[in-house]
């Protein structure tokens, strides 16, 4: 019964250990604010004390700081750190400066820290006037009701008294602002912002602030009054204010579009769609025969609801004086007609908004770029309150982003939205899928989805075709010769279409993969050539000339490497240029190979390259100039090319002891040999190099006693006459000499 218990408290208080609130910046004129996105019921106080500000949660929740300083320096924020888990969150700063608190629906937090102005003026209430409206609402600060009363006896001391001479609308203006005011201060104390003092204490002269002349109007928006704590510490407060018509903001401190502008099925209306339609096309005329600029913005938000978006944009160029709330659905169109929206989107700036605008704002832009933070859980939202068709019509599209933004986790997410609402039919639904399960790293179930896609014949054929060829390549799988000719044939059907260029790009590298390469280059060389920009033809070359390099055959290789080498040596690139240059050394061909290496390189390739370099030089007959390619370089491969340099030059006693260091024991011999170190081949494990060598040093050191006679000497001679004889034969049997007649 215990461990039932546990478990139910361990369930039942998960979501709220786990909350994490993530908070974003952004740097401003005179301030820099943080956006905190605190979970739904969590409530906050902001502690101030010197350069320094203690945000605390009830409950604590996990603060997200990790891009903070990606968009403010450190100017005013010096510092924003989270010392433990689930623990208060510190700011401190170095400026002087005063902190701002808001609290936007949705619990966003935002918190500025504002340069303080010299000689600032406490704002005053003006005096009303004939003209002058009463606001509907005024911001309550948490204050204590003595603290309260000192501040409202202040603002109202110039106020006309109803016992002067005046107008009665003056009278009625004192009553509605005083009847105002105390229906704020009821609401404070309602929300229990308002606390009773310990007892009542007379305002002062020194504790009423100063009234500025009449003249003066007071500021439009209310000033925040924190509360004074013990030890100087300034409490904000979670419950601060009201905050009717707040919008959330973007984390650089834009406005959100609201999802109230954006709500699609709405603009549907209740009736069908023909009733509706038609009593749109009765009101859109005037009895003058002109357009209804309300009517029109109506017919083109019911079109986008339905998914029609060239109907849409029809219905907006109709409008005679096409205002904001046109452009927005203006964007919507385009994004239904295209699948982005390629004129400047309405939606710029609003894709980590926390409404409807982040879906929009996402599916705005034709890809999603690591620079850019959709807000995920509201596209999810949106998507879920989308109209069915709607759903599974953009669900793929904005799927198909995120698994290029490689983030296969929330497009699946999308798709499992769009299947909810029943079996679907959708072929970029099927293509949706192949490239998920691709990047998932289900290559056989990704390209069963393609090819299923490819044999549906549909609009999304050509797609789904580029994405398995694009595998395929990838994979260093050839390309089928059947393949490659379907991609050529939808090459020429779509060359008027947005996929021409893909489609051509795809057909060169699908001909090279198919081991066509002379039609590559010829595509190349010509058609690519007239549609594409010079970059796209360098990168193109490159990937092909790769391919060359990996799968023709050495005669093939020949003939295409000679092309490459006196005609494109400039446009190809270091990866590339090595790969040919490698091939061509092995095949024996240095003089070939060495004009792909002409330019240096950094990194991997650079290192790569200068070994190339050296070798290059090794096989013209350059060993000082192989050296000197390897200068810097360390390794095992660098030393033994060091070698080669050191025997070529002939020093072979110093390349006997490179190969020694390398534990490559022949040629360290072979260079002692040359070198004539007859004392490193006297331990040498080959019998014959060790008997040369024995023989060599008896030669040198041939012993010359007098106390040994002459028949003695001459008996030693003979002896060493046979050994050395013996010696050379085993040579001559070991090595062929071959003897010119």
């Amino acid at each position: 019964m215990r461990l039932l218990a546990i478990l139910l408290a361990l369930v039942w208080s998960g979501p709220i250990w786990a909350a994490t609130a993530v908070v974003r910046s952004g740097e401003h004129d005179g301030f820099t604010r943080l956006v905190a996105y605190l979970p739904e019921g969590v409530e906050w106080d902001l502690a101030e004390s010197a350069n320094a500000a203690r945000l605390t949660t009830t409950p604590s929740v996990q603060f997200d700081t990790s891009t903070i300083y990606d968009r403010i320096g450190r100017d005013r924020f010096s510092e924003v750190l989270q010392g433990r888990s689930n623990s208060p969150l510190e700011l401190s700063y170095l400026c002087s400066c005063e902190f701002r608190t808001q609290l936007l629906p949705g619990n966003v937090l935002v918190i500025d820290l504002v340069d303080k102005k010299p000689d600032a003026v406490l704002p005053v209430v003006e005096r009303p006037r004939s003209s002058a409206r009463v606001p509907e609402s005024v911001k309550v600060n948490t204050v204590s009701q003595a603290d309260a009363k000192a501040v409202t006896e202040a603002a109202t001391n110039n106020l006309p008294s109803m016992t002067e001479e005046g107008s009665p609308d003056q009278a009625a203006r004192l009553a509605e602002l005083e009847a105002m005011i105390l229906q704020q201060v009821a609401r404070a104390a309602t929300q229990g912002l308002l606390k009773p003092g310990n007892k009542s204490r007379p305002v002062k002269n020194s504790d009423t602030p100063a009234i500025a002349d009449q003249g003066v109007e007071a500021p439009v928006s209310p000033v925040s009054v924190p509360v004074e704590q013990a030890g100087g510490a300034v409490l904000h407060s979670s419950m601060i204010e009201d905050q009717h018509g707040d919008k959330p903001v973007t984390s650089d401190g834009r406005a959100c579009l609201p999802d109230e502008a954006l709500n699609v099925t709405e603009w549907r209306g209740e009736q069908p769609f023909t009733f509706e339609l038609g009593q749109l096309r009765r009101d859109l005329m005037t009895e003058l025969d002109r357009t209804r600029d309300e009517t029109a913005l109506a017919t083109a938000k019911f079109y986008v609801g339905y998914g029609f978006g060239p109907e849409a944009l029809g219905a907006l160029a109709m409008m005679g004086d096409p205002g904001g709330e046109a452009q927005i659905v203006a964007s919507m169109a385009r994004i239904l007609e295209y699948g982005h929206d390629p004129e400047p989107s309405a939606f710029a700036h609003q894709m980590d908004c926390d409404t409807h605008a982040a879906f929009w704002a996402t599916l705005a832009h034709p890809a999603i770029t690591p620079d850019m933070a959709p807000e995920v859980p509201a596209i999810m939202r949106t998507m879920n309150e989308l109209p069915l068709m709607m759903r599974q019509y953009l669900g793929p599209i904005l799927a198909e982003r995120f698994i290029a933004a490689k983030d296969p986790g929330t497009a699946e997410r999308l798709l499992r939205v769009v299947e909810r609402g029943g079996e679907t039919s959708e072929d970029r639904h099927i293509l949706a899928e192949g490239k998920l399960n691709l990047a998932k790293g289900d290559s056989d179930q990704g390209k069963a989805t393609l090819a299923r896609a490819v044999g549906e014949g549909s609009e999304i054929s050509p797609e789904a075709l580029i994405a398995m060829v694009e595998t395929e390549l990838e994979e260093g799988n050839p390309v089928s010769r059947e393949t490659a000719e379907l991609v050529a044939a939808y090459a020429l059907q779509f060359r008027n279409s947005d996929l021409a260029i893909d489609l051509l790009r795809v057909e060169i590298l699908a001909r090279a993969g198919a081991g066509q390469f002379e039609t590559a280059f010829e595509i190349l060389d010509q058609r690519a050539a007239d549609n594409l920009d010079p970059l796209a033809v360098d990168r193109l070359r490159n990937r092909v000339a790769g391919l060359v390099t990996q799968s023709a055959p050495d005669a093939e290789f020949m003939a295409h490497a000679l092309d490459l080498a006196t005609r494109h040596v400039p446009t190809i690139d270091v990866a590339t240029g090595n790969a040919l240059s490698a091939r061509l050394l092995d095949l024996g061909f240095p003089d070939l190979a060495e004009p792909f290496l002409s330019e240096g390189a950094e990194g991997a390739e650079g290192r790569a390259r200068r070994i190339l370099r050296s070798e290059v030089a090794l096989a013209t007959g350059r060993p000082l100039r192989a050296e000197a390619e390897l200068v810097g370089l360390e390794g095992v491969e660098i030393d033994a090319l060091r070698a080669r340099a050191r025997s070529e030059s002939g020093d072979h006693g110093a390349a006997s002891a490179v190969y020694s260091r390398l534990n490559q024991v022949d040629a360290a011999e072979d260079q002692a040999w040359l070198a004539g170190r007859w004392s490193d081949l006297s331990e040498s494990e080959d019998p014959l190099k060790a008997s040369v060598a024995t023989l060599m040093k008896s030669t040198d050191t041939a012993p010359t006693s007098p106390e040994m006679g002459e028949l003695a000497q001459n008996r030693r001679l003979l002896q060493d006459t046979a050994a050395a004889k013996s010696t050379l034969e085993q040579l001559l049997s070991r090595y062929e000499v071959s003897v010119a007649d």
